[in-house]
């Protein structure tokens, strides 16, 4: 892999800004006030200023209609951020980040240093925090969340399953009571408003036409932003991208059979490699069954109380699920799943495989980088905005009902052990402002982008930007 710091990656930078410079730059308006159509008239700046707690960008605070057909006036701010480029003749490159709700902003300001900065000179990088989400609003539902993540995201038997689908009722609207929005206004988090809000920055700063770079949630929000107002992209990177076609549920079920899968992967690929096969008594996959054999045997000999909340006692076959699923995102994770299950194959020690998922740190004892995300997002925006774009609201409770259970019946099935990723979005069956028409937009299960760091997200939109400007 070519360093950013590399000779090699230099030379490469300059050829890349000697072809853009012989392309000639785009000329960019002076920045304004907004003009334009009545549906972004009353879209305004509030505020000019450094960004709360992040260096090396400038915050802008935008008043926001809360949806282009709302004939009251309600407002909200969504708060963009840009680093400006140092040429007077300079182009956008807009930068959608994942989630939905991440805090993208903090998260760009993060590694946007170790972006060559040659690269920034001719461009204002511009990105944003979506409407509701952390600079944005700091919406968000902590205590609704807590008591979901206490599930046991297991769906085997008809009492499981009717369990699990009474706690996704109670988190939905615990959740949406809690985000501290106004119940008219619910419905209007959801990414068709978010490209509109793009829009609007774009007219007020004068920007002509964006190249963008998205990953995960981001690339969904890019191409509905791109369907929307077409003569206002010139190029687009998606990292992860968006499969158009696949609902929520569906996704669900490809997300566990993928995950599954990287796992599959990951055992063969260690039998395969003599370091990494000799951390094993028996293989990995020996010692992954008969540990999995093990707890489905506790559990069921032991019922409820052993398999209650994860990290709450004794290592269950609930927290091998959702560690493994923890440990497939990139390539850190699954070596120290693979250390941590080497311990168990030794000794019967769960202990480490316990530590990477309560214990927040791998097995080297460093804070994971998965820890540190879920720790800084909240699910509340995350799942407004998911089940407003997928919501089932157009179906009858027995209708949904049944999609859960062909779901329940595709992951439970498997024999998989990974399984829980496959209930994630069962709140959204439930959501209080659940469309009739979800719209047919879900994001390609590409783990590697949900868990990067801020280094590995430096270099990939590096990388993708080099091919689309």
């Amino acid at each position: 892999m070519t360093s950013i710091t590399s000779p090699a990656f230099s030379r490469l930078m300059l050829l890349l800004l000697w072809s853009m410079q012989a392309c000639g730059p785009t000329q960019r308006p002076h920045i304004g006030t907004l003009a334009g159509t009545q549906e972004f008239a009353s879209a305004r700046v509030l505020e000019e200023a450094k960004c709360d707690g992040v260096a090396n960008l400038r915050c802008f605070k935008l008043s926001l209609p809360i949806s282009s057909g709302d004939a009251v006036g309600r407002e909200l701010v969504v708060t963009f951020a840009v680093h400006e480029g140092t040429q007077a003749n300079r182009e956008a490159l807009l930068l959608i980040g994942g989630g939905p709700g991440e805090p993208v902003i903090e998260s760009v300001s993060d590694w946007l240093p170790s972006i060559d900065p040659r690269l920034l000179e001719g461009r204002d990088v511009v990105t944003f925090d979506l409407r509701g989400a952390f600079q944005s609003g700091d919406h968000g539902c902590p205590e609704a969340d807590d008591i979901w993540q206490q599930q046991t995201f297991t769906a085997k038997t008809p009492q499981q399953r009717l369990e699990l689908l009474r706690a996704a009722k109670t988190f939905a609207f615990a959740c949406a009571a809690e985000l501290g929005i106004d119940a008219a206004d619910l419905p209007y988090y959801n990414s068709t408003e978010a490209a509109r809000d793009i829009e609007a920055f774009r007219r007020i700063r004068g920007y002509d036409r964006w190249t963008i770079y998205a990953y995960s949630y981001g690339t969904q929000l890019a191409q509905i932003y791109a369907g929307l107002f077409p003569d206002r992209v010139k190029n687009m990177a998606l990292d992860g991208a968006v499969d158009l076609q696949v609902s929520a549920l569906d996704f669900d079920a490809q997300l566990v059979d993928a995950q599954n899968q990287i796992l599959d992967q990951t055992l063969d690929q260690c039998l395969d490699r003599a370091s990494c096969a000799s951390l094993f008594v028996t293989s990995p996959r020996q010692a992954l069954l008969r540990l999995k054999s093990t707890l489905d045997l506790g559990e069921s000999s032991a019922g409820s109380e052993l398999n209650s909340v994860a990290c709450g006692g004794n290592f269950t076959a609930y927290d091998l699920d959702l560690v493994a699923s923890q440990s497939v995102h990139d390539e850190q994770g699954r070596s120290d799943f693979l250390i941590a299950l080497s311990a168990f194959d030794h000794a019967g020690d769960t202990k480490p495989l316990y530590h990477l998922l309560c214990g927040t740190r791998d097995a080297h004892g460093t804070l994971s980088d998965s820890a540190k995300i879920l720790r800084r997002n909240d699910m509340g925006i995350y799942y407004l905005f998911i089940c407003n774009d997928y919501g089932q609201g157009g179906l009858s409770y027995s209708e949904r009902v049944n999609k859960f259970e062909a779901l329940a019946d595709h992951v439970e099935g498997g024999d998989y052990i990974i399984r829980s990723p496959g209930y994630s979005e069962l709140p959204c069956m439930v959501w209080p402002s659940a469309p009739a028409n979800f719209i047919r937009l879900r994001r390609v299960p590409d783990p590697g982008v949900a868990n990067a760091t801020g280094r590995d997200l430096a270099l990939r939109f590096m990388r993708a930007v080099q091919h689309v400007i």
